[in-house]
């Protein structure tokens, strides 16, 4: 899942500025995919959560909603598998 700090902390300033949310939450969910997958986890068990609500303000949510086939594409540029997993 993605999500920047902790509960306590991820709705905070710094926790809060993107760039580009989707790249971003791509890139950060990619991260993810692959440490999983070099704990031995493959790819095809796994199911990617863009966190919505988690870290992120309402317009990020809906640029995600809106955005989710992008996210998808985002992590196929890096990896084939994890971007089929399923979002």
């Amino acid at each position: 899942m993605h999500m920047r700090g902790d509960p306590s902390t991820m709705q905070n300033n710094e926790n809060l500025k993107y760039d580009d949310v989707c790249k971003e939450v791509a890139d950060e969910l990619y991260e993810r995919g692959r440490t999983a997958e070099l704990c031995g986890v493959p790819a095809w068990r796994m199911i990617l959560d863009p966190g919505i609500g988690f870290s992120k303000k309402t317009e990020d949510i809906l640029d995600i909603l809106m955005g989710l086939k992008r996210i998808r594409s985002e992590i196929g540029r890096k990896s084939l598998g994890v971007s089929h997993a399923p979002l």
